[in-house]
């Protein structure tokens, strides 16, 4: 499966490719949702990490 990320920041505009291989029979809506939701996952738990300054350096 491909995934193409796009994010419009205020000056700039990243794309991102990613691919991922599954043996899910779900269609690709779904399959979309669980990509999406380990990733708002992913990004929380950095961004917890960056409200203290320098907190990325002691994580495991």
């Amino acid at each position: 499966m491909q995934v193409k990320r796009t994010r419009h920041l205020k000056t700039k505009t990243e794309q991102e490719t990613s691919y991922y291989i599954t043996s899910l029979k779900e269609d690709v809506k779904k399959v979309a949702g669980y990509i999406r939701g380990h990733w708002a996952i992913e990004n929380s738990q950095h961004w917890i990490l960056d409200g203290v300054p320098q907190a990325h350096r002691f994580a495991a």
